[in-house]
C-alpha cells in the first residue's frame, strides 16, 4: 500500500501542488513506479537479427568486391607484371647472375634471359625454348602502351632491353598497361630493390 502525505505550512496551506508518494518499507521507489524514465537496452533477439542482416549484406557485397579486384584483367596483369620483374630481381641476387629483361610492345610480351655471350647455332633451339618458359604475356585485352627506361621513351614498335645486375639493380623503369576501354595503370620500378609503385598516370621524371 502506498502512503500519501501532504506537507502543509504553518498557515495551513499546502506548499506543494501534488501529493508526495512515499514507498513502502522494503521496496524501492523505482519498483513501484515501474520503468518510467528507464532506457531499455537491446534484447538478444534484436542483436541476433542485426547480426543476421549484416551477414546477408556481406554475403552479397564481398563477391562483387572480389570480382572487381581479382577478376579485372588490367589489375591482374599489373600484379603479375610486378611479381614477374620483382621475382627476376630476387633470382638474380640469389643466383648471382645478370639478366636481360626484354620488353616488346609489338609482341605485347616481356621475357628475360641470362646476360651471356651469343648462342651458337647448335643451342639456338634450346634458348628459344627457355625464352618461352621465361616469358610473361599479357591478357588478350591488355597491351603495353608505354615504356620508359632511364629517361628514354620507346615507340610502340621498339623492343626495350633492361639490364639487371647480380645485385638486383636495374635502370629506373616505367611500364604502362592499357585495356580496350582506355583504362591504364603504370608500374614504376626503381633502381634499388624496393616495392614498385602503381599509379593511374604515366609521368616521365624531369631531367
Amino acid at each position: 500500500m502506498v502512503r500519501v502525505m501532504l506537507q502543509t505550512s504553518i498557515i495551513g496551506k499546502s506548499n506543494r501542488e501534488g501529493p508526495i508518494i512515499l514507498p513502502e518499507s522494503g521496496r524501492d521507489l523505482s519498483d513501484q513506479l515501474g520503468t518510467v524514465g528507464h532506457d531499455d537496452g537491446f534484447t538478444l533477439i534484436e542483436l541476433i537479427i542485426v547480426c543476421a542482416l549484416i551477414g546477408v549484406f556481406l554475403t552479397l557485397a564481398v563477391p562483387s568486391m572480389r570480382n572487381a579486384v581479382f577478376n579485372d584483367p588490367l589489375k591482374m596483369s599489373t600484379r603479375k607484371l610486378v611479381g614477374f620483374v620483382s621475382g627476376l630481381r630476387e633470382v638474380a641476387v640469389r643466383n648471382q647472375v645478370e639478366y636481360l629483361l626484354h620488353i616488346s610492345q609489338i609482341d605485347n610480351r616481356i621475357w628475360y634471359e641470362e646476360d651471356s655471350p651469343k648462342a651458337t647455332e647448335d643451342n639456338k633451339s634450346l634458348e628459344k625454348s627457355a625464352e618461352e618458359q621465361n616469358s610473361f604475356e599479357m591478357a588478350e585485352d591488355i597491351r603495353i602502351s608505354e615504356v620508359w627506361i632511364g629517361g628514354k621513351e620507346s615507340s610502340a614498335l621498339n623492343e626495350t632491353v633492361v639490364w639487371i645486375s647480380n645485385q638486383g639493380l636495374m635502370n629506373h623503369t616505367k611500364i604502362q598497361l592499357q585495356d580496350d576501354l582506355g583504362n591504364d595503370l603504370t608500374v614504376d620500378f626503381f633502381p634499388f630493390i624496393e616495392t614498385p609503385q602503381i599509379s593511374d598516370h604515366f609521368e616521365v621524371p624531369e631531367k
